[in-house]
């Protein structure tokens, strides 16, 4: 029977009561920049912080610039794979029962390179995105390819309107106008004799 991967991207998991991620025996699902934290907080050197599991014959994970880390010593990851290459790489930080270490020995140590490590701070919605309020937030010493960003939304600046009204000889002041329209007279030579400007804000 054939599959279909589950795509995970840019997730954040932490304080779960049981695993992280986890595949749920899915033979080919892609993991792309993703964090997961202090997990199996109800299943202590029971399950795993990461679990990719299969009985199917043959595996065909993705997965790249994962960070998985616990807060103290656990059981370590699970990658069951088979017919396929193994899943380190320098992108991957893999928790072994101890700490989070990559194909190239490099250690991702949560408490240097996340801004906090405090679980019990509330993540917000906010209309620009998911505010983590700098809980496993990345900083400049955790390495720039691998966990993940979730960046808020800046509000887009909004022009304001450009209002005119013109003293045109003979006639006084115009109605105000804005943004590029005429003000004033066309063809009847009248000179110009004052303009009052504003911005006004949207």
């Amino acid at each position: 029977m054939q599959t279909t991967g589950h795509i995970l991207e840019n997730s954040i998991s932490f304080n779960n009561y049981a695993k992280g991620i986890t595949n749920n025996s899915c033979p080919d699902d892609i993991i792309i920049n993703c964090t997961s934290y202090a997990n199996a907080t109800q299943e202590e050197n029971r399950v795993e912080n990461i679990s990719l599991y299969t009985n199917a014959k043959v595996t065909n994970y993705q997965v790249s610039g994962l960070i998985s880390s616990m807060s103290s010593a656990h059981i370590a990851n699970k990658r069951e794979v088979k017919g396929q290459e193994s899943l380190d790489s320098e992108t991957n930080y893999f928790f072994d029962g101890t700490q989070s270490v990559n194909s190239v020995g490099a250690v991702f140590v949560p408490e240097e390179m996340f801004v906090s490590t405090d679980v019990t701070i509330v993540p917000t919605l906010t209309k620009y995105g998911i505010d983590m309020h700098g809980l496993l937030e990345l900083n400049d010493k955790a390495p720039k390819n691998a966990g993940a960003i979730l960046k808020l939304e800046s509000p887009k600046p909004t022009a304001p309107s450009v209002v005119y009204s013109t003293h045109v000889q003979n006639t006084g002041l115009t109605r105000w106008t804005e943004n590029g329209k005429t003000s004033g007279s066309t063809g009847k030579g009248f000179r110009l004799e004052a303009i009052q400007i504003r911005l006004i804000r949207k």
